[in-house]
C-alpha cells in the first residue's frame, strides 16, 4: 500500500461546531485530508478508506465512543484513535486507553492544542513504523542475497585458483 503524502484523518464528532474547530486546527498545520462524521456508524462504514488517525468523541448521539473504538480495533487494529471528550473522569480516560486508544484529550481550554500535539506525535510514530518495516523488509531479503553472492565469489575463486 502506498503511503499518502498527507494522512487521512477522520473526525467523529456529533457537535458540528467542535468538529469545525478541530478541522480548522488541523488545517493550520497543513493536515488537510480530513473527513468528518457526526456518528459512529457512518465512520465505521467508511473505515475501508483506512484513515491513519481517528479523532473520536467519547459521547456520540448514536453510540458511545468505546463501542466505536472496539469496532475500529476489531476491523482495523492498526488504525490509531485519539479520544476527545468533555469527560473529566480518570476512569473514562483509563477505559479508553485500555480499549486501544492512542491518547485521551479533554475538551478543555487546551484541548485543541493538546489534540494537535498528539496528532503530530502519532504521525511521527507512524512514519517511524513505516521506516522500520522498510528496513526489516530490506534486511530480510538483502542479507541472504549478499551471503549467496559471497559464497559464489569464494567458490569461483577456488575454481580459478585450482585451475591454475
Amino acid at each position: 500500500m502506498k503511503r499518502r503524502k498527507f494522512p487521512l484523518i477522520f473526525i467523529v464528532e456529533d457537535d458540528p461546531f467542535y468538529a469545525a474547530a478541530i478541522q480548522k486546527e488541523l488545517e493550520k498545520v497543513k493536515l488537510n485530508n480530513i473527513q468528518i462524521y457526526d456518528n459512529g456508524q457512518d465512520a465505521i462504514y467508511n473505515m475501508y478508506q483506512i484513515p491513519e488517525i481517528v479523532l473520536l468523541d467519547y459521547s456520540l448521539g448514536d453510540s458511545d465512543g468505546i463501542t466505536v473504538l472496539d469496532q475500529i480495533k476489531k476491523l482495523y487494529p492498526n488504525i490509531q484513535v485519539i479520544f476527545l471528550s468533555a469527560q473529566e473522569k480518570l476512569e473514562v480516560a483509563i477505559k479508553s486507553l485500555k480499549h486501544g486508544a492512542f491518547d485521551y484529550i479533554e475538551k478543555d481550554s487546551n484541548g485543541l492544542s493538546n489534540m494537535i500535539h498528539s496528532v503530530k506525535k502519532l504521525y511521527q510514530l507512524n512514519c517511524l513504523i513505516v521506516e522500520n518495516r522498510k528496513y526489516q523488509f530490506f534486511t530480510k531479503f538483502s542479507v541472504p542475497i549478499f551471503m549467496a553472492m559471497f559464497v559464489l565469489v569464494v567458490y569461483l575463486t577456488m575454481l580459478i585458483t585450482s585451475a591454475l
